[in-house]
């Protein structure tokens, strides 16, 4: 079941038209065009003598001081959401520390019927950024989920499954929470949740081991592909990593009844 769970890297999900990503506005290049009349020599003395009398009397152009400053052109006001944090130098909050191996920390558990567990979820981050229901049969996102339909719903990197198949925490036939997974792609909205400790995506391994001591498992894509990863206790939290090195960074965590290919 671990190595389901480590090899379920997103798929680009042609039949759904994958996952939005944020664009990136342009910067317009300005351009400018020189002056080339050259004034005369009394039209010259004269804008000297009109510039130092401003000078002298604190001169200002009443109009153009009234006007809002144009955006540099080279830093345009973005249009596209803030991406989230990356890296654990940025420290998670009280209330985005919610990954736990057993479900998303005061908020549900797994097995929890669908609608009770969307509901908490929306009531904590608001509406999702993200609302897809899909059957086995076609192209998805995470690979083969347990059960023949299922749904997702996202905040920002956070993706909450449900399926009304049988999984670990529920019987089919009923909708139920049964995993959860945190991803490193650009995403529109701007949760980019932590567990306990305050692991996220952009942690490093150094941070895994501070965190977790003993408890952390770290292995390399040579003994367990597709990817360097690593799971915490018995495997109830995975995750995927870039190396396995001290600064190797955390680029996916999930737990649960993972999907696998």
């Amino acid at each position: 079941m671990r190595d389901e769970r480590l090899r379920a890297r997103p798929r680009a999900a042609a039949a759904q038209g994958g996952v939005p990503r944020g664009a990136t506005p342009s910067a317009a290049e300005p351009h400018r065009r020189g002056d080339r009349a050259r004034p005369g020599r009394a039209a010259t003395t004269l804008l000297l003598v009109v510039l130092a009398a401003g000078c002298a009397g604190g001169y200002r152009d009443a109009g153009a001081a009234d006007q809002p400053r144009p955006a540099s052109p080279t830093n345009p006001p973005s249009t596209s959401p803030s991406p989230p944090a990356t890296t654990a130098t940025t420290a998670a909050t009280a209330g985005d520390r919610v990954l736990a191996a057993g479900g998303l920390r005061g908020i549900a558990t797994f097995g929890e019927p669908r609608d009770r567990v969307a509901a908490r979820i929306r009531d904590r981050f608001g509406a999702p950024d993200e609302d897809r229901t899909w059957d086995q049969q076609n192209i998805q996102y995470f690979g083969v989920c347990p059960g023949d339909r299922h749904r997702f719903l996202r905040w920002g990197r956070l993706f909450a499954l449900f399926t009304d198949g049988a999984t670990n925490y529920g019987p089919g036939g009923r909708w139920h929470f049964f995993a959860w997974y945190v991803q490193d792609h650009p995403l529109t909205g701007s949760l980019n949740p932590a567990t306990a400790a305050g692991i996220r995506v952009g942690s490093t391994v150094a941070d895994l081991r501070a965190a977790y001591g003993s408890s952390l498992r770290i292995f390399d894509a040579s003994n367990t592909p597709p990817s360097d990863g690593f799971t915490v206790g018995r495997g109830d939290l995975n995750g995927l990593l870039t190396s396995t090195t001290t600064s190797g960074q955390v680029t996916q965590l999930s737990a649960g009844h993972g999907c696998g290919e």
